[in-house]
Formats: C-alpha cells, sequence, structure tokens
C-alpha cells in the first residue's frame, strides 16, 4: 500500500498567515515523508499567479464593474492525479484506489479507469471542513465511485 498525496507549494506572499503557512505545510510534509509513517509519495503541481480583472460582486452583475485582482491557479496536480489513477490501474498495482477530493476535474480518470480495468474498486473520501453544512459532495465524483 502506498499513500500518495498531490499538492502545489504555498506562495507565501498570498497566504492569509503568509509564512507561517509555507513553513506548517513543509514540517507537514516532512511529517508525511517520515520513515515512521506508512510510504507517503508527495508529487507537487504548482500556482501561478497571474493579474486578473474579474466582475465586482454584485446583484445582478454589472459587466462593466470590474476590479483588479490576483488569479491564482493550481498547475498540473490535477493532471498528475489523473494520470496515476490511470496508469496505477493499468498497472495492476492497485486493486482499489481511494481518492480524497471533490474536483470534478479527475471525473474523466476516474470513467477511464471503470472503463478499461472494471476490477478496480474506486472510493472515494469527500474533503469538508465542519462549519461548512452547504458544501455537498459532486454529483460527477459520487457516480464513479464504488463506495
Amino acid at each position: 500500500m502506498c499513500v500518495k498525496y498531490y499538492t502545489a507549494d504555498i506562495k507565501a506572499k498570498f497566504a492569509t498567515h503568509g509564512e507561517a503557512a509555507s513553513h506548517a505545510q513543509q514540517s507537514y510534509h516532512r511529517a508525511l515523508l517520515s520513515p515512521l509513517t506508512p510510504p507517503v509519495e508527495i508529487t507537487k503541481g504548482y500556482y501561478s499567479p497571474t493579474r486578473a480583472t474579474p466582475l465586482r460582486y454584485l446583484s445582478p452583475p454589472d459587466k462593466s464593474d470590474k476590479v483588479e485582482a490576483w488569479k491564482l491557479e493550481e498547475k498540473q496536480t490535477d493532471v498528475n492525479l489523473a494520470l496515476d489513477l490511470y496508469r496505477d490501474a493499468l498497472r495492476q498495482e492497485a486493486e482499489q484506489l481511494v481518492i480524497c477530493t471533490n474536483d470534478t476535474d479527475i471525473v474523466p480518470a476516474l470513467k477511464r479507469v471503470r472503463e478499461d480495468m472494471p476490477a478496480v474498486t474506486i472510493g472515494l473520501v469527500f474533503p469538508h471542513h465542519p462549519t461548512d453544512e452547504h458544501r455537498k459532495p459532486a454529483k460527477d465524483l459520487k457516480d464513479q465511485a464504488h463506495w
């Protein structure tokens, strides 16, 4: 058994807690890689900050009222996860894939695993914060899971 963790390093200048957030994440990664824990592989994407001009939040929206803002996008994480899911199933390196996400970007990969390797069981764990009672698991993801 191997745990695979997909993430991107926090950019401290964009984080609410700045350098403290970056240091906390680095400490967490070191703990995951400790020889005292089960094997963990960390695969990193990266954050790409760009300048954006989204609409100001108004109801109804006013297309002429825009603001300048930073748009921070995580890159390669979803693709790395999707490719590894499919590759591990194809190589018969896993009888069961358990994914912790509510990101529907991996739905196509899960569909292909189910079609091409039907013996592989797919489990999904949906992350949520206890105070966020309105966020529900994505139906597209649930439809691909055995459990």
